[in-house]
């Protein structure tokens, strides 16, 4: 499960004209729903300013070529936020958080008759939010669920690309591990989980 969200949404539709706004999130959504389709994503949502996207594994978890398809996804996320400051001659970047976690849902057709919508519900989609949300108090830009974390450790081989932090989540009663990253360290991520994908 990845959720990304724009940063200080609000504060950017305080500066940016509506009609141009319009422009910038649906370029965005456009082309990172095009990137995490090509890259396995199961379903795909789009709730305000955030995408949330879903993969399905065939096994009990994750494996490696799995792992680095939904990195790689992220890794273009960040790459296409990154370019719309010049794209759209905005005053500031496009700044942008994310949050994944790996667990059981429930997937599927839900709502009424007439309308209805395939989408992930389960403690681990409300979890990815919250992993997003504690990004921005924690002073990072991407936070990982525990199991995820543990999904991808062995790729990493010891490497501190993230730090681990117990933390007090909304909803929550008690405080959650969780890992958390700069986007500094994304490609080095990468390169181990395609080598552990591919190896020689």
């Amino acid at each position: 499960m990845l959720v990304v969200d724009i940063r200080d949404f609000t504060g950017l539709a305080q500066h940016v004209e509506a009609s141009k706004l319009s422009k910038v999130t649906g370029t965005l959504f456009r082309e990172a729903g095009r990137a995490l389709q090509e890259r396995g994503a199961w379903a795909q949502k789009y709730i305000g300013d955030a995408v949330m996207a879903v993969w399905l594994h065939n096994k009990s978890g994750p494996e490696a070529h799995e792992l680095a398809a939904i990195f790689d996804g992220l890794s273009l996320l960040v790459q296409i936020a990154s370019g719309l400051q010049r794209q759209f001659e905005l005053d500031a970047p496009i700044g942008i958080g994310a949050g994944i976690n790996s667990g059981w849902a429930s997937v599927g057709n839900v709502g009424s008759l007439a309308s209805s919508d395939y989408t992930a519900l389960g403690d681990v989609v409300n979890m990815a939010f919250r992993l997003e949300s504690a990004t921005k108090e924690m002073a990072c830009d991407l936070a990982l669920g525990q199991g995820t974390h543990e999904f991808i450790s062995g790729s990493l081989k010891g490497g501190s690309y993230f730090q681990e932090r117990v933390v007090k989540l909304k909803g929550y009663d008690e405080p959650v591990t969780l890992f958390g990253g700069h986007w500094s360290s994304l490609p080095a991520v990468l390169e181990a989980l395609q080598r552990d994908a591919n190896p020689s």
